[in-house]
């Protein structure tokens, strides 16, 4: 195997680092995890899987790409959801009307 070039070793040096950057060095691991975590099966191929299966297949690329991405969606669902029924429990209170909430 011949050695590299400066322009080679400089280029390497720049996916190396960013492969650092993006945490990919601990990619294989983490989808290991998640894998066994939901208890799925990596060498399954996807269109064989139920609906429930590739419901669990979503989840599972969702949290080995963006986690926190994930969770600030569901953080903003809640939220929006919180707001709305705050919002008709005002609606009802100003129509003289009053609906118990659980």
């Amino acid at each position: 195997m011949g050695e590299l070039d400066d322009k080679a070793m400089k280029q390497l040096e720049i996916v190396s680092h960013r492969i650092d950057e993006l945490d990919g060095w601990q990619m294989e691991p983490k989808v290991e995890r998640i894998l066994t975590r939901l208890k799925l099966d990596g060498t399954q191929v996807l269109s064989q899987l139920s609906g429930g299966w590739r419901r669990r297949v979503a989840l599972a690329r969702a949290l080995v790409s963006e986690p926190t991405r994930l969770l600030s969606i569901s953080y903003a669902v809640f939220c929006l959801k919180k707001k709305k029924k705050k919002n008709n429990t005002n609606n009802n209170n100003n129509n003289g009307t009053h609906t118990a909430t659980p």
